[in-house]
């Protein structure tokens, strides 16, 4: 589901925030390419907390696919409790 952006009468995101976003996108990778989980071996609110936007991104259209370690994670992330809630959210 792509939802269109529309803030401040922008229709589309600009490519400084797009590079600003993607650059955040890479530390998170980085991060988690030591670590199953984004504070150590085990799933935690810190979890929960940045799963919700990164799944808001992904609903907008967001590419990750260059970010594996995000792309396992995200997938790990969606068996969590509360997922599934959260994916309906999305969906609203």
């Amino acid at each position: 589901m792509k939802i269109p952006i529309w803030f401040l009468g922008d229709k589309e995101i600009k490519k400084p925030l797009k590079d600003d976003l993607n650059a955040t996108l890479s530390l998170l990778n980085l991060f988690l390419n030591d670590s199953k989980w984004v504070a150590g071996d085990h799933p935690t609110i810190a979890d929960t907390s940045i799963y919700a936007s990164v799944s808001s991104i992904l609903a907008v259209g967001w590419d990750i696919s260059g970010f594996l370690n995000i792309e396992r994670w995200v997938n790990d992330c969606s068996a969590l409790p509360g997922a599934a809630e959260n994916d309906i959210g999305l969906c609203l």
